[in-house]
């Protein structure tokens, strides 16, 4: 899980840096030949962005799939806004400080980047939301009842026991019958949510802490990667 949040900071930061700088040198990366450039764009920025997508999809999968079995921050939902708001500001600030970098087309797309980066932060003010993006309890992996569909659950077929009562006309009786046919079958005795681990969740404090220092080491890892590509 560490080493995925390592990838996906060092990742998100070189796409900042790639995409900043192509932006400083005007939007294009122009080649020699042809006339003079109007600004020189690094070798490697090309390149940066190209291993920061990469290796952002491979923390991305890595950190979505293993962060909710551990205590701490969930930080899954922060991704988008990490991903969009600072190649936001950077096209705003290239439309505002940089005469003749995109004009209105520029601001437009800046505001565009801007309004989609901040979007899923709208939900963050409410206190459970904070709590679940930022020091969340484990999520118990749910247990799979051989002989029924992935996904199948206990709840689902009470649900489903419910909706036949509903549609159906079922007495009280009637469901009240399967439900307890429900609750003798494997269904019943195997697929009823885990009960709580009271030590599940002894170490969150220390995941936090190690989280938050694993995103400022990405930072920097993403920082010297991105100075060494481009300074080739």
């Amino acid at each position: 899980m560490l080493v995925s949040l390592l990838a996906l900071s060092a990742s998100l930061t070189g796409l900042f840096l790639g995409f900043r700088t192509i932006v400083t040198a005007g939007g294009l990366c122009p080649a020699d030949g042809g006339g003079t450039p109007v600004a020189t764009c690094p070798v490697g920025a090309p390149t940066l962005l190209l291993v920061s997508v990469i290796a952002g999809l491979v923390g991305f999968a890595g950190y979505r799939v293993t962060s909710p079995r551990l205590p701490g921050p969930h930080l899954i939902a922060l991704v988008w806004p990490a991903a969009f708001l600072p190649q936001a500001w950077t096209v705003l600030s290239g439309a505002i400080h940089q005469p003749g970098y995109g004009g209105w087309g520029g601001l437009g797309f800046g505001l565009l980047l801007l309004v989609l980066g901040s979007f899923p932060l709208i939900d963050l003010w409410r206190r459970d939301t904070l709590r679940a993006v930022f020091y969340a309890d484990a999520v118990a992996a749910p247990r799979r009842v051989r002989g029924y569909p992935r996904g199948y659950t206990l709840a689902t077929a009470m649900k489903s026991i419910d909706d036949m009562g509903r549609d159906d006309g079922l007495s009280e009786a009637d469901m009240a019958e399967m439900r307890a046919r429900v609750m003798d079958s494997p269904l019943g005795t195997q697929g009823r949510p885990p009960e709580a681990d009271p030590n599940a969740n002894a170490g969150k404090r220390a995941l936090t802490v190690a989280q938050g220092i694993i995103v400022v080491a990405g930072i920097a890892v993403g920082w010297a990667a991105a100075s060494t590509l481009m300074s080739r």
